[in-house]
């Protein structure tokens, strides 16, 4: 069974899902500077790990890719939903907001999953940092991690299908099929919509800008973490 899989192409996409990764922690720098309540150097220190861990799988393995299988994407959504959350634990980890490796873990996944469960007791005392790269795991994983990498890798036309299928949407139907990184890109955009329209009017009623962003991405992605 393993001699028809190429592994190289399942740790090509793993290694982009986790460039794509560490560029949504890169995002938490900024709230940092202008929010002085968390540790910048365990946010950075946790932006170059994971883009150097994908960095390096994605560039070893690229001249060795070629179309995925079907069998292949199932392996590739397990690993995505698997690899992509640990590492997502590394800022809550690196700041010292949870020391805890478990802990920190199960919060990352919490969010990536949507699922909203949180080993936090005071949540307002965390850092505006952790609280946006909590909410934005759940914006990320609202949609899908492999729905965002077919909608940014054009050169996956190809392999598009198989990894959107395997992401769990209902989206297998041979009209859509041709389409399927078209298809992703306007799911995004919609969702991107979506998202701003819910953050402006929420911050027409009263709240701050900060709360409005991460109570949209929380409920936008029909999470748990607002």
């Amino acid at each position: 069974m393993l001699r028809n899989i190429n592994f190289f192409n399942i740790l090509n996409v793993l290694g982009l899902g986790l460039i794509f990764e560490s560029l949504f922690v890169l995002v938490t720098v900024p709230i940092g500077l202008i929010y002085p309540d968390t540790h910048i150097s365990g946010l950075l220190v946790s932006f170059l790990i994971i883009f150097i861990f994908g960095w390096i799988l994605y560039f070893i393995t690229k001249k060795n890719c070629d179309s995925i299988k079907r069998r292949e994407s199932l392996i590739i959504a397990l690993l995505i939903w698997t690899i992509v959350p640990v590492f997502g634990a590394l800022p809550y980890l690196l700041t010292g907001e949870i020391t805890d490796i478990v802990d920190a873990v199960f919060e990352s996944v919490s969010g990536f999953t949507t699922t909203g469960s949180s080993i936090l007791v005071d949540i307002e005392s965390m850092s505006h940092s952790i609280l946006f790269w909590r909410a934005l795991t759940h914006w990320i994983g609202g949609l899908g991690i492999l729905m965002l990498v077919v909608a940014l890798i054009p050169f996956m036309q190809s392999s598009g299908n198989n990894l959107v299928f395997s992401e769990g949407n209902l989206l297998e139907t041979e009209k859509i099929r041709p389409r399927m990184i078209e298809v992703a890109k306007t799911l995004w955009l919609i969702y991107i919509g979506l998202t701003l329209a819910e953050t402006i009017l929420l911050k027409l009623e009263g709240m701050s800008i900060f709360d409005a962003v991460c109570h949209s991405f929380a409920t936008i992605a029909t999470g748990g973490f607002s």
